[in-house]
């Protein structure tokens, strides 16, 4: 899978980069979910920056929320679940892997059964803000890396 991510604290321009990573396999009690949205916030660019939670993991793929549909599930979650359209919320909270990625492999419960608005990719696309609120990067098949690309920017400028 394509994903932004860093192995070092600094500032976005400095740390961050975008590469292909193994995609995630769900364990029990996880969902996979191929995202859609990644939401950028303020505590995303702090942890960025190693001013806020400093936890060690050798490589960090930034962002707790986002959107997506669930492709698969670990042990112990209903199969019923796949094709779920969802919301993820602390995606990178204590552990390495948030949504700045193609694919997140996460606990059941962070990831929320959510009914996304027609026209919502097309709205963010139309109204990128860059007011320093959470800000949304549609990733759709095509246009992966123009998303990411837009998470980098969006992050270089927070």
């Amino acid at each position: 899978m394509q994903a932004a991510f860093y192995e070092r604290y600094g500032s976005a321009r400095d740390v961050l980069k975008i590469g292909y990573l193994p995609n995630p396999i769900p364990q029990p009690g996880e969902v996979l979910v191929r995202i859609q949205f990644s939401g950028i916030n303020p505590s995303d660019c702090k942890r960025r920056q190693g001013l806020r939670d400093r936890p060690g993991y050798p490589l960090i793929i930034p962002h707790n929320d986002g959107a997506g549909i669930i492709t698969d599930v670990g042990e112990g979650i209903d199969k019923e679940r796949v094709g779920q359209r969802v919301w993820i919320w602390s995606g990178q909270r204590r552990r390495p892997f948030g949504t700045a990625a193609e694919y997140i492999s996460i606990g059941s419960s962070n990831a929320v059964q959510a009914v996304l608005a027609c026209g919502l990719i097309e709205d963010l696309r139309g109204n990128r803000q860059k007011d320093g609120g959470t800000i949304a990067a549609a990733l759709r098949d095509s246009d992966t890396k123009k998303a990411i690309e837009l998470c980098l920017l969006v992050t270089w400028h927070s």
